[in-house]
């Protein structure tokens, strides 16, 4: 017998849903109780990892054929393939055209994974569905290019309305089939959009070189207001700086993300942040082998601060996402007593930074637990997290001086990182 739930509780259950399909399936035992609008919320994000599992989206749509048309953002992930596992690639599923062809209000898709080759408007496969919607945001995460980085560009521009494009760590494949290549030439301009999201590796001589050279291409970046850039080679840093420098009078929020390894510190020429909002600075211990690199990090980005600062800097936000590798939990904290020590000092002078209202520090590990200090949370004593960490008594001192120069705090921890 189902139980006669407030209805605020059943909201609040769909509020943490993730949208894969055993979420949706065990969500549905009590789906006569939820109101349309927690089944829109329920359906808003599907995510497809196997191909049964378009046969149990579909068999359920076919039930209940408004639900399709809650599905707003559709993620597909094909799993990890094992040895001792045979399964298909969902990517290539007869079914998920049918499935991609009925979501009539789709506006996100995101493809992870190098399985998966990236549709293309002129070219068959279940995928390429996704050009009969006019989507406002694609992210294309390890994806594989056939033949030629110039595809990418066609993908971009068969979507004028995108706000939001992604392109991260592309797989660049040689396939035998014969597909349509662009003269690079000719090319139109890409749609306007307002949120970027570029990688390293191979992509960047080419894509980021194109948008340098054109501002147009792929997407016009003439609007852009949110930009997030990973590096993994040394000679993506003047990219960076290139991108931002023609981006300085609408870009308003900067994520940097780094990735590999062997930087040395004169290759880290400042990052032009003075006239924007929110900076994050990412860093992974995972692939960075010593500290010394990582100090070369933490002194870019505090260099990059300390120019920015003045009375013309327009900063309000400024956070540290720092990401432990399992097996080097010990230079992950002495990093991050680095990291906090540095931004102490160039933070702390409320005179440089007179917009400044908030500094975040996220840690996401995968092994350890942290005690964290939050003022905001249990009347400014320190929160036990998990086992003892040797940062707490450093974290104190600087949140006690940020405090007294006006700046909101927060301490977020994450466990269990993803890779």
């Amino acid at each position: 017998m189902l139980l006669d739930l407030p209805q605020e509780l059943l909201d609040a259950i769909v509020d943490q849903a993730s949208g894969d399909l055993d979420t949706i399936r065990a969500c549905s035992l009590a789906c006569s109780q939820f109101t349309r609008q927690s089944q829109a919320h329920l359906f808003s994000s599907v995510t497809l990892t196997q191909p049964f599992e378009c046969l149990a989206l579909f068999e359920r749509i076919c039930g209940s054929p408004r639900l399709a048309i809650y599905v707003r953002r559709l993620v597909v992930a094909p799993a990890v393939r094992t040895p001792n596992a045979t399964l298909g690639d969902v990517s290539k599923e007869p079914l998920l055209r049918t499935l991609i062809e009925t979501f009539t209000n789709l506006e996100h898709v995101e493809l992870v994974g190098g399985d998966i080759m990236c549709p293309l408007p002129n070219f068959p496969s279940p995928l390429a569905a996704i050009f009969k919607h006019d989507l406002t945001s694609l992210d294309l995460c390890g994806v594989s290019f056939p033949s030629d980085y110039r595809h990418l560009f066609a993908v971009a521009r068969a979507f004028p309305r995108l706000a939001h494009f992604g392109c991260t760590d592309p797989k660049l494949l040689v396939v035998q089939a014969s597909l349509p290549v662009e003269n690079t030439d000719e090319l139109e301009e890409g749609p306007m959009v307002k949120s970027l999201a570029t990688g390293y590796d191979f992509w960047d001589d080419h894509v980021v070189s194109c948008l340098l050279r054109t501002r147009t291409c792929p997407v016009s970046i003439n609007n852009l207001r949110i930009l997030k850039f990973s590096i993994g080679l040394n000679r993506n840093i003047p990219s960076l700086i290139a991108l931002l420098k023609i981006c300085e009078g609408t870009l308003e929020e900067l994520t940097v993300s780094v990735t590999g390894h062997g930087y040395s510190a004169n290759t880290f020429e400042p990052i032009p942040i003075r006239a924007l909002r929110r900076v994050t600075f990412v860093g992974n211990t995972t692939t960075v082998s010593v500290n010394t690199e990582n100090y070369f990090l933490m002194n870019w980005y505090c260099k990059s601060l300390q120019l920015a600062g003045g009375t013309n800097c327009r900063l309000a936000e400024v956070e540290l996402y720092a990401v432990s590798d399992i097996n080097r939990c010990f230079v992950f904290a002495d990093l991050t007593v680095a990291c906090w020590s540095l931004l102490d000092k160039t933070l702390s002078d409320k005179r440089d930074f007179p917009e400044l209202t908030a500094f975040y520090v996220s840690v996401a590990s995968r092994r350890e637990r942290y005690m964290a200090y939050d003022p905001q949370q249990a009347g400014g004593k320190s929160v036990q997290q998990g086992g003892p960490s040797p940062i707490l008594d450093e974290f104190r001192g600087m949140l006690k001086r940020l405090a007294e120069s006006g700046v909101a705090r927060v301490y977020r921890i994450h466990n269990n990182a993803p890779s």
